[in-house]
């Protein structure tokens, strides 16, 4: 894996606003270069929450104190939390006053909602049709399930790998309620079933990224230098 072009093209990713890949990329080179300072820093400006914003940065400084982007970022976002902190309480005071004034007001006005609503529902109780279920289907009502992993490296979600018809396809339930599928192209190396995802994150898939469903149900994820980490069976 040439380090420097997958920072690059993670890097593509983040100024197309696709923060996602981006973070997939990184995870695979910090997974073999965990002390790379450029990375860390790119991870820092594509991660998904403000504590993991804050992760990335210090492991930034670890690695080089005297980076300017990561202090100034450290104090801009410790200046913004006691900023907010002093605004808040200063409203909570001031709005103390109102919240007793309008408290009667606000009560009777909910109470007219909720004796509204319950009439309406009486009214139309009868008339209502059933709405057709339109949520993506949960990990765990799924067919043909081959397995299911629960993924902590950097972006929470749960795996899952069914085979259909004789193929093979993956599934990713992230935290967000968001689920995305893709293909997984089945080579077999030495007798072992390696399972390559298509589209590739990285076109060409340069690193040789694959996985292996092992003996024990743990979830091994892999490239051309050997193996990167475990996922284990939910």
């Amino acid at each position: 894996m040439n380090i420097d072009e997958e920072i690059d093209i993670a890097t593509q990713f983040a100024n197309q606003g696709n923060n996602r890949k981006a973070r997939e990329i990184l995870r695979n080179v910090l997974a073999i270069d965990n002390k790379n300072e450029s990375a860390w820093l790119l991870f820092s400006k594509v991660a998904e929450k403000q504590s993991h914003e804050i992760l990335c940065i210090n492991n930034v400084l670890k690695i080089n104190p005297n980076n300017e982007y990561a202090i100034n970022r450290l104090r801009n976002i410790e200046n913004t939390k006691i900023s907010n902190k002093n605004t808040n309480n200063l409203l909570n005071v001031s709005s103390m006053q109102l919240i007793k004034k309008v408290a009667l007001i606000l009560f009777a006005v909910i109470l007219v909602c909720i004796v509204s609503i319950f009439l309406l529902f009486i009214a139309f109780s009868n008339n209502t049709s059933a709405i057709p279920n339109t949520q993506q289907p949960s990990a765990t009502t799924l067919p043909n399930v081959i397995g299911m992993w629960l993924d902590n490296w950097v972006v929470h979600s749960t795996i899952v790998i069914q085979k259909i018809n004789g193929s093979y396809q993956i599934k990713y339930f992230y935290g967000d309620g968001s689920v995305e599928t893709k293909i997984l192209k089945v080579k077999v190396v030495d007798g072992v079933e390696r399972l390559y995802v298509y589209p590739e994150i990285i076109p060409g898939n340069p690193s040789g990224d694959y996985m292996v469903i092992l003996s024990n149900g743990d979830l091994g994820f892999y490239d051309n230098e050997g193996f990167i980490y475990l996922d284990h069976p939910k």
